[in-house]
């Protein structure tokens, strides 16, 4: 730990009333969101958002008042407009029917968002970036142990509960007859946060213990098997680089940098492609089981916005009990949406509620400047993983808005405009 981390640390041990219930909560999202993220383990998943609603309830007209206004228009948009706009359109679209409730991931990602309330100044952010940090890391060297026992047995007591729990996927994948490992945790892709975090900190000061950290990341990504894992743990690197690079360098510096880096990315990617063209045809093939299901639900996806009115406006929560169209998308195997997010996203809300999201991330990410040099990375980060929610169902989770309000409370904290104190 560095000097300023320690002396956060002393800090942090003088906690006032607030802070401590902010830490109690905190704790317990994060490590809900390490051994219990599907609520199917030991029971931690629903007790953390039992506590996270007393202190939100508690603080809420405290802190709300004192938050700045990107802070304040986010939370009113995500955690209250969204919800009720998902209910009135379902009341509307479905003839006033009542059916039994089963898109809870946007209601309870809606109400998850509110832990940001509780990461609203410079303790609060140093505690849950800290708790960001352990839990991450425990997940790292869980992902390389259960890869190092593969060699040795099936695994152990540990492996079991995690598969049986629902939380861990383990086998092998094989492109191009090429076997690759498949360690897949579904809070996996939350390593990239991680990644963009150390990537930041190497760039800023090279050190062999920094260069570790990074390569353990990129091995933990790696060995979870899926494309985009893989893809993105040599993405966010690269992306983090040009963030760097962009913040301390001239413009016609940047370009030079920027134009010879994508030659060389491009080069690499040839080389790559002609050596192992079997493997990479087998992994974005379009008869490969996972592709040919993406392919097939944006076909359908297009069906369904062929109606002005659902692509405008959406089809509201609960689609799947009268539109018939939406119950051959989702199918009856107990999913409530599919793997597109940002698609899904505009059949539930509409493209106008889309687009607005979208200015959201499109401000924080590239218009708000973060003051702070060794937070900056929350912008690269956020934006990596919200580029891997493109395909795969990253966004409304826990782990999702976990990952969201950090990148959001840093970006909203840092830029200097308030304190709660």
């Amino acid at each position: 730990m560095d000097g300023q981390g320690l002396t956060m640390l002393i800090k942090v041990s003088r906690l006032s009333l607030k802070e401590i219930v902010s830490l109690i909560s905190l704790s317990l999202l994060w490590v809900a969101n390490l051994i219990d993220p599907v609520g199917q383990g030991i029971g931690v998943k629903y007790p953390s958002y039992f506590i996270l609603f007393l202190s939100v309830f508690c603080l809420f007209f405290y802190v709300f008042k004192r938050l700045d206004k990107d802070h304040k228009a986010f939370l009113l948009y995500f955690s209250i407009y969204l919800p009720l706009y998902g209910f009135v359109l379902m009341v509307i679209s479905s003839g006033a029917q009542l059916f039994k409730f089963t898109d809870t991931s946007y209601i309870s990602s809606s109400f998850l968002f509110m832990f940001t309330i509780l990461v609203v100044n410079k303790k609060t952010l140093f505690i849950n970036e800290f708790l960001m940090k352990i839990t991450l890391y425990c997940l790292v060297f869980f992902i390389v142990w259960v890869f190092s026992l593969s060699y040795i047995s099936e695994g152990g007591e540990g492996v079991e509960y995690f598969m049986k729990s629902g939380m861990l996927f383990f086998s092998s994948r094989q492109y191009g007859g090429i076997k690759l490992p498949y360690i897949y945790f579904i809070i996996s892709p939350m390593l990239i946060l991680l990644l963009a975090r150390n990537s930041w900190k190497i760039f800023i000061k090279f050190s062999v213990y920094r260069l570790v950290t990074v390569l353990l990341v990129v091995v933990a990504l790696a060995l979870s098997g899926t494309r985009m894992n893989i893809l993105m743990s040599v993405m966010t690197v690269f992306v983090v680089f040009l963030w760097f690079q962009f913040s301390r360098l001239s413009y016609n510096r940047l370009v030079s940098i920027v134009s010879l880096l994508l030659l060389l990315l491009f080069l690499f990617l040839y080389v790559s492609y002609s050596s192992f063209q079997s493997l990479f045809g087998d992994a974005f093939s379009s008869h490969d089981i996972s592709n040919l299901k993406k392919i097939d639900d944006l076909d359908l996806m297009m069906t369904i916005f062929n109606n002005p009115v659902f692509f405008i406006f959406g089809q509201g929560f609960n689609a799947y009990d009268w539109s018939p169209l939406t119950q051959s998308l989702i199918g009856s195997g107990g999913a409530t949406k599919t793997e597109l997010t940002y698609f899904e996203f505009i059949r539930v809300f509409g493209v106008l509620n889309f687009l607005i999201l979208l200015f959201f991330f499109i401000r924080y990410i590239f218009f708000i400047k973060v003051t702070n040099v060794e937070k900056k990375w929350v912008q690269p980060g956020l934006l990596c993983y919200l580029l891997a929610s493109t395909l795969n169902p990253y966004l409304f989770s826990l782990n999702g808005v976990l990952v969201l309000g950090t990148c959001l409370s840093s970006i909203f904290y840092e830029r200097g405009v308030y304190v709660v104190k």
